[in-house]
């Protein structure tokens, strides 16, 4: 397996990098860095959190349409780091009907406390799910029209390469997107659905098609199409998922690499030039030494 990339399940114990290139640290060497204080005490890193995307609403009777859930919350930072142990969670989309998605989080008790969380995408009334922060809203129009799901946000602590690789939030026009807001089908008898969001926003779904609404795209923390409540032969569609979030942790590639659990991690060129860049997408574990 290639220095740059490991899927990682459970890594047994810590090797510490001793450059940018192939050379690492073995224990003997660990030892004497520790012993004439060359090993990191606290170190620089870049994180970035979103959670779980909300639900897409259901239609109910009355209004011939179900909003779009809005794209999980999104918190990205630069901080300092402590050596010692860290839990992941990244958290969960809302299910559609709708409910709100699940809060991605970093915690962990060290020299400091610290804890980063990003909440999950939470579902309105509005007529289209809004982008990450409610920074960027869906589009809607009056009368018949629906609404497309808002913009999510942009972020450089993964390339383009690297996300199109994983399947990790949606690459579009040069840049990684997070967090867009599912669309809303139109208000009364019309085919047209509302767009997804940029960012793993999920499609909705239209009066009497036979597909449902589209769930927010995994790993993005997108929100859940929302759906018309008009099936074909009667009835009720729900709403779509959200799509669940994502944990990033980006540190330079200096830093003795971790002791961690159920992740991706790269290292190193091509596609983490520089950095160790330590990925979730479910619940795991790192321990800095």
């Amino acid at each position: 397996m290639s220095n740059y990339y490991r899927r990682i399940v459970s890594a047994n114990k810590p090797v510490a990098a001793i450059s940018a290139t192939n050379a690492f640290f073995n224990i003997t060497d660990e030892f004497n860095a520790k012993k004439s204080g060359n090993w990191p005490t606290k170190f620089p890193a870049d994180l970035f959190l979103i959670g779980g995307g909300g639900g897409g609403t259901t239609a109910y009777p009355g209004l011939h349409y179900g909003p779009g859930g809005n794209g999980g919350n999104i918190l990205s930072t630069s901080t300092i780091l402590y050596p010692g142990l860290y839990n992941i969670t990244a958290g969960l989309g809302g299910s559609g009907g709708p409910s709100n998605g699940s809060p991605s989080i970093i915690s962990g008790v060290t020299v400091n406390s610290y804890v980063q969380q990003a909440n999950g995408g939470n579902v309105d009334y509005a007529a289209h799910g809004d982008g990450s922060n409610h920074i960027n809203l869906g589009s809607q129009t009056s009368g018949d029209s629906g609404g497309n799901g808002g913009t999510g946000l942009t972020t450089t602590i993964i390339s383009t390469a690297l996300a199109t690789l994983l399947g990790v939030g949606e690459v579009s026009g040069g840049q990684v997107y997070f967090g867009g807001g599912g669309g809303s089908p139109y208000v009364t008898w019309n085919t047209s659905v509302g767009r997804g969001g940029v960012g793993g926003g999920g499609f909705s779904r239209g009066y009497q098609q036979i597909d449902y609404s589209a769930s927010g795209a995994p790993n993005t923390g997108g929100g859940g199409g929302g759906n018309n409540d008009a099936a074909v032969g009667g009835g009720y569609y729900p709403g779509a998922a959200g799509g669940n979030g994502v944990v990033i942790i980006r540190v330079p590639d200096y830093i003795p690499i971790a002791k961690a659990t159920n992740l991706y991690l790269y290292r190193g060129a091509p596609y983490s030039t520089g950095y160790t860049t330590y990925i979730w997408t479910g619940n795991g574990t790192i321990n800095f030494y």
